[in-house]
């Protein structure tokens, strides 16, 4: 079982397939190189019911698997528990936020922080999402830290 970012995927899937027979392979996330039979595509639209950041979306995928697999995380129950599972609770996340300019994050993470002096980075751009606004994940960290450090 492999848990793989698409690029790492794409690099190794020939030595994955090559070193492991087919009812062997098991990889969660990937590339379009690792077989539809080998692999547990990263599907967002599990994000709400796994939890957590879409960056770590593959791993808590395999661990779902692994929950739901009582024969075995290579048995045909296995892909079936999944399957009827994510069937189940797929939801597709729409967003309609605001986008800001670097000068509106740094409002809001200067204001949040004058309400909140210790307000961490992940609880001050959870208030900013939830306030309806938008700012990429890595950008908001460098702007958050611009203010922290003033």
């Amino acid at each position: 079982m492999w848990v793989l970012s698409e690029n790492y995927a794409r690099v190794i899937a020939t030595d994955l397939t090559d070193r492991f027979a087919a009812d062997e392979l098991l990889v969660f996330g990937g590339s379009k190189e690792v077989p539809d039979d080998n692999r547990i595509a990263s599907d967002r639209a599990l994000r709400r019911s796994l939890g957590g950041t879409a960056t770590s979306l593959n791993v808590r995928m395999a661990i779902q698997w692994l929950r739901l697999s009582q024969q075995g995380a290579f048995s045909p129950h296995a892909t079936g528990a999944w399957l009827a599972w994510a069937d189940r609770e797929r939801h597709r996340e729409v967003y309609n936020r605001q986008q800001l300019s670097d000068d509106g994050v740094l409002d809001f993470v200067d204001s949040l922080r004058a309400r909140t002096p210790g307000i961490s980075k992940t609880s001050a751009l959870k208030s900013l999402r939830e306030a309806g606004l938008a700012c990429e994940q890595g950008r908001f960290s460098t702007l958050f830290q611009k203010v922290a450090t003033s």
